[in-house]
């Protein structure tokens, strides 16, 4: 009974760091945004820290058109955000789509959408 006990207690200790992956919690431009200027960078943040050589981004305009962007690097802050240069674009429909490695190594795979117009 005793061992039950206590692997219950270990399952409740381990499973919020199973639980903790690197998910997006805000960005400019944000997602779903209507812009009258186009960005020059994407600036995101996570729940938490990104491994930037593990991950990638790619950026497809409304014909379809799919570029990939730079690595991410980590801002100053080390607040787990962290930012990319976007190339010149024109008005249009755009979506970045983030493959993300976080600093746990899980994968998640984050989108987000954006207008200039």
């Amino acid at each position: 009974m005793a061992r039950r006990v206590l692997y219950g207690l270990a399952l409740l200790a381990v499973s919020p760091l199973a639980l903790a992956h690197a998910h997006l919690t805000s960005s400019s431009p944000a997602n779903e945004a209507v812009l009258k200027q186009a960005p020059t960078q994407l600036t995101a943040s996570f729940t938490e820290g990104v491994e930037t050589a593990l991950s990638s981004l790619t950026l497809t305009d409304d014909s379809g058109h799919t570029s990939k962007l730079d690595k991410l690097t980590a801002s100053a802050d080390g607040d787990n955000t962290y930012q990319v240069a976007l190339p010149k674009l024109k008005a249009g429909h755009y979506r970045i789509d983030l493959h993300i490695t976080s600093v746990d190594t899980h994968r998640v795979e984050e989108q987000l959408q954006f207008t200039v117009k």
